[in-house]
């Protein structure tokens, strides 16, 4: 078959890539309008659609049949003909994790929603297929399975590697500075992890990440050569603001790299780095429990990455989209049919305001931006700047058009803290009795939940409190949930989630317009030195 041709004809190619024939497949009819394709058939054969659909069911095409009646009936909002009311669930959301965080959303997945019956329909034929399927889906599968495994895999050759540099160069192999630098999905899970750490007052190095050369003034003015190294990410080895961190620092850094070419290889390799790969078949986005990006770092800076991983294994457990309550798979229907029933364009992604919330909420704003928010499905998802902020900023402009606008809380009631000025109090001196006993850190807290209550009113609204003080176990089983959320609603709306062509735009042309800013200098400075030669001439006459 055509189908079966091409993909050999790739695979044989890109020898050694790593890329299965069923990653390549699912690649493909994912970027295939099925339902034009279904349509364009039945009109060459001039056949009706159920002649033509039961004969690709009988041949074993079920999942091509499916897709293209779904994606027909469910492409385009549609709120007439609402003749059914009918609930998500039997059950309100549930966390599985209740130690980790709560969850709940309104309205309710048990409350009755407006359908036409041939949506709602479609609609349950989908899950179902997504649930029957999901122990065999390729993309599930990617960064679902095997993760303990690879874990252990890397700590026995890129872990010794990695141990062999850090003992070479750092007194008992501690530096004092670890930097991570990398952009987009390459830092997107470090920023959390790294807050964490570094709240750890015993902690015997530092974690600092960075995304650009703009950002290399966070790094302490006691950082040296002699005690920080840094971990460089990219796995295409072209992303210009990686390659520029490392060309605006000393060739003689301490560096681990991590890429398969381009120019940061070349850099890795003219520096004398310690330069370690990337498994190539991964989506960037969705490369967290299966690549260097997390645990790498998790590893210069000695965690028990093990644990960490054995978070990570547990959470796809729990949150397994085959399961009849899977939460994630809950979420990607509620967001799906609310966004549908009200046209939503806009998801405001609102936080108490904990830096490491915000940094939790980017995770999941990053993979639905890249991952979903295309291809005409026009809903963007936005974190500005975290509670209080917000309410003076965004909130007034996002209720004012809440008829196409949706909300996600993530709320925590701050109690780590660990290093504050003495003059703080712990417990609040109020000029108003009513709010006598307050502690610090729950104002914050209480703000947020003002907000929420407000947009409960307003929209369909999640909402996830974080429990107990934050940790990497937090960070383990949350990214997990982003990353399973994202996937199922890529599943209903028959999207690749791992694809970012617009991305890839702009990375390419990076490199010319830094080419073409050389090139403008140069002749500037030409024409600079005509300017002068001809005053000199003046003068002269």
């Amino acid at each position: 078959m055509l189908k079966r041709d091409l993909i050999s004809i790739l695979r044989e190619h890109f020898s050694g890539k790593g890329v299965s024939p069923d990653r390549l497949e699912d690649i493909m009819m994912s970027s295939l309008n099925v339902p034009d394709f279904f349509n364009s058939v039945c009109e060459a054969f001039r056949v009706s659609s159920e002649e033509l659909g039961s004969f690709l069911v009988s041949q074993g095409f079920g999942d091509i049949v499916s897709r293209a009646r779904a994606s027909d009936s469910l492409s385009t909002p549609d709120t007439k003909g609402l003749d059914v009311g009918v609930a998500l669930s039997p059950q309100p959301l549930r966390s599985p994790f209740p130690e980790i965080f709560t969850i709940e959303c309104s309205p309710g997945l048990e409350s009755s929603v407006p359908f036409s019956s041939q949506q709602h329909k479609l609609l349950t034929e989908i899950v179902n297929h997504i649930q029957q399927t999901a122990s065999q889906d390729i993309f599930f599968k990617l960064y679902r399975e095997d993760v303990c495994s690879y874990h252990d895999r890397f700590l026995e050759t890129d872990g010794k590697l990695i141990d062999a540099y850090l003992q070479k160069h750092f007194t008992n192999g501690y530096p004092r500075y670890v930097v991570s630098s990398g952009i987009g999905a390459n830092e997107q899970w470090t920023h959390f992890m790294a807050m964490v750490h570094n709240k750890d007052v015993k902690r015997r190095c530092t974690w600092i990440v960075i995304d650009s050369p703009v950002q290399l003034d966070r790094i302490p003015q006691d950082a040296t050569k002699e005690n920080t190294v840094f971990l460089e990410f990219s796995r295409s080895g072209e992303t210009q603001e990686t390659v520029k961190t490392h060309e605006f620092t000393s060739r003689d850094m301490k560096r681990i790299v991590f890429t398969n070419n381009g120019p940061l290889f070349d850099l890795g390799k003219r520096d004398g780095n310690l330069i370690l790969g990337f498994p190539d078949a991964v989506p960037g986005r969705f490369g967290r429990n299966i690549t260097p990006i997390m645990l790498a770092p998790l590893y210069v800076v000695r965690q028990d990455t093990k644990k960490i991983w054995a978070s990570i294994q547990e959470a796809i457990n729990r949150f397994n989209p085959a399961l009849p309550d899977s939460l994630p798979l809950q979420l990607a229907q509620f967001v799906y049919v609310h966004q549908r029933l009200n046209r939503v364009n806009h998801c405001y992604v609102g936080s108490s305001g904990d830096e490491a919330l915000l940094a939790m909420s980017d995770e999941l704003v990053q993979l639905w931006n890249e991952g979903v928010n295309k291809e005409g499905n026009d809903m963007l998802m936005c974190r500005y700047f975290g509670q209080p902020r917000d309410s003076h900023t965004v909130i007034e402009g996002i209720l004012a058009n809440r008829k196409t606008k949706m909300a996600i809380f993530l709320m925590h009631k701050q109690e780590d803290f660990y290093i504050m000025p003495k003059f703080v109090q712990e417990i609040i001196d109020p000029i108003n009795p009513d709010h006598a006993g307050l502690r610090y850190g729950q104002d914050d807290f209480l703000l947020a939940q003002a907000n929420y209550e407000r947009f409960k009113e307003c929209m369909p609204v999640i909402k996830i409190e974080m429990m107990g003080d934050l940790s990497y176990g937090h960070g383990a089983i949350l990214g997990q949930l982003w990353q399973d959320f994202v996937a199922c609603y890529a599943k209903i709306l028959d999207i690749d989630p791992g694809s970012n062509p617009e991305v890839r735009v702009v990375r390419d042309r990076s490199d010319r317009y830094l080419h073409s800013e050389k090139e403008l200098k140069k002749r500037l400075r030409h024409w600079q030195a005509l300017f002068f030669n001809a005053l000199l001439q003046l003068k002269m006459y």
